[in-house]
């Protein structure tokens, strides 16, 4: 009589993923191309509906198409009817075994899809190549995963595959390939000990052919790197695939007090967009750049001030590039009616807007980021800007636009390269060696003397607010220092 283990064909950790299903956890499978993704999948729900009475399971795919060429036709041939005791549906894409159980095999590619799944309830949720799905769509995919059936001796589980390049990569990554407590809402932490990665690879799967190893070891770099060894920094689509860890991270040091300093300020209100201002220092020799520390928070445009204030005086900053949005007439947090810009301004730091031309300044982060085996790159970031290490390889280039292809994509977390694209290319410019350092004199590094001047006039015209802005324009169209940036 032919036994079921005798038709699995399972490596030790797909054994070891299947150990944790039913027992309420969150598992993260995978990591890198030919672990055996699909099939482990497809073998959860499988058995676990055999062995558990009125389980409900789900197996989600994007599209159709996927589900029928990776799952439905291989149904009946890997798991025969007759030995697991069910039948398949094909007019509902499901199969119903005998003890009650069902898999549904279900392609969310809409809205609509996605709200009828989530109008239902499953004990066990599978989520196939997870990370092409955007982090709210998961949060809500995995909230109709529950257990109110006392008759199922089962802990609700979601299994979830993916390899590096995915629109959710961050979450993926901060959550289970490197869990980093400070992105987890309050829900998350609570039940932190039931997140699960295993990180499968090619080389765990001994029913792989030695040649499709050999092809992933021939592709190019960004692929072999995030395809054959689960690299989580480097991936097809990667916007920055300049940046190396070993050559852009270095250990900090004391920065010389004579060297030129800015800082970048990207504004940001959310968890999945929280405000971001990166340090940045010029070695007036070499014309290096350093990231020497970065701030990443959530709260109120005049908890943003108070930290700013600090920080720039804690380092004798020069002037502070900022998110051109925050010149627009509302803020987020509403107390007051003035933009962030002119609350900054009031509270005698010195801001200016940002050159804000997205493409082109991308471009010359690029150049910023760029290094050869003869040349070292000519930005440096401190390994205390954890924030900015961890997202800037993160981010992708902006597929869904027919217009600007060389952008990034905005979905993804890319608020600590705006703070440092402000910073770069409105401060620095490009790298162009010698020459390029910021010259300040007397009269630009005295920006206190322009604050004054700009709140002496505002308290003449009570706080009017059109009359601020035409005072505002004047000065920054000024003759000399602040002239420059009026462009922007």
């Amino acid at each position: 009589m032919i036994k079921i283990t005798d038709i699995l064909q399972l490596t030790d950790k797909q054994k070891l993923a299947l150990k944790h299903i039913g027992k309420g956890k969150i598992i993260f499978y995978g990591g890198a191309r030919g672990g055996g993704k699909s099939y482990l999948s497809h073998v959860a729900a499988n058995l676990f509906c055999y062995k558990i009475p009125e389980l409900r399971c789900i197996i989600i795919r994007e599209t159709y198409p996927e589900l029928e060429d990776v799952f439905i036709s291989h149904q009946e041939e890997r798991f025969p009817p007759n030995l697991f005791k069910y039948k398949y549906q094909s007019r509902s894409n499901i199969c119903e075994f005998q003890n009650g159980s069902r898999i549904m095999f279900k392609p969310l590619d809409s809205a609509k899809a996605a709200r009828k799944i989530m109008g239902s309830q499953f004990q066990l949720m599978i989520i196939d190549e997870a990370n092409n799905y955007d982090e709210q769509t998961l949060r809500k995919l995995l909230g109709s995963v529950r257990n109110t059936n006392p008759n199922i001796n089962f802990k609700s589980t979601v299994l979830m595959t993916g390899n590096p390049g995915g629109q959710s990569d961050f979450y993926f990554k901060t959550r289970f390939v490197n869990p980093d407590y400070k992105y987890w809402d309050k829900g998350e932490l609570k039940y932190k000990d039931n997140y699960v990665f295993i990180k499968a690879m090619v080389y765990d799967n001994p029913y792989i052919e030695q040649q499709y190893i050999d092809m992933l070891d021939t592709l190019p770099e960004d692929l072999r790197q995030a395809w054959l060894y689960g690299n989580w920094t480097t991936f097809e689509g990667q916007f920055f695939s300049e940046f190396n860890h070993e050559h852009h991270v270095i250990a900090p040091f004391p920065i010389p007090k004579d060297w030129h300093k800015v800082m970048g300020f990207d504004i940001g209100y959310t968890k999945k967009h929280p405000a971001v201002a990166l340090c940045i220092a010029q070695n007036p020799i070499t014309n290096e750049l350093f990231v020497f520390d970065e701030y990443v928070g959530i709260g109120s445009t005049e908890e943003y001030i108070e930290t700013i204030k600090e920080i720039i005086n804690t380092y004798n900053i020069n002037i502070v590039y900022a998110d051109p949005s925050m010149w627009n007439d509302t803020k987020k947090d509403k107390h007051t009616d003035e933009s962030p810009a002119f609350m900054f301004l009031k509270a005698g730091i010195p801001i200016v807007q940002a050159n804000n031309k997205r493409v082109n300044g991308w471009r010359i982060i690029k150049q910023w980021l760029h290094w050869t085996e003869k040349r070292s790159s000519k930005l440096k970031i401190f390994d205390n800007c954890s924030y900015l290490i961890q997202t800037l390889p993160l981010n992708k280039y902006n597929t869904s636009s027919l217009v600007n292809k060389e952008d990034c994509d905005t979905n993804g977390p890319d608020d600590a390269i705006d703070a440092l694209r402000y910073a770069i290319v409105t401060g620095f410019g490009y790298p162009l060696g010698k020459g390029n350092e910021i010259q300040i004199t007397e009269e630009t590094n005295d920006f206190k003397n322009f604050i004054a001047l700009y709140n002496e006039e505002i308290v003449k015209e009570n706080n009017n607010d059109d009359e601020e802005e035409k005072i505002y324009k004047r000065y920054i169209n000024a003759d000399g220092y602040y002239s420059n940036y009026a462009m922007y």
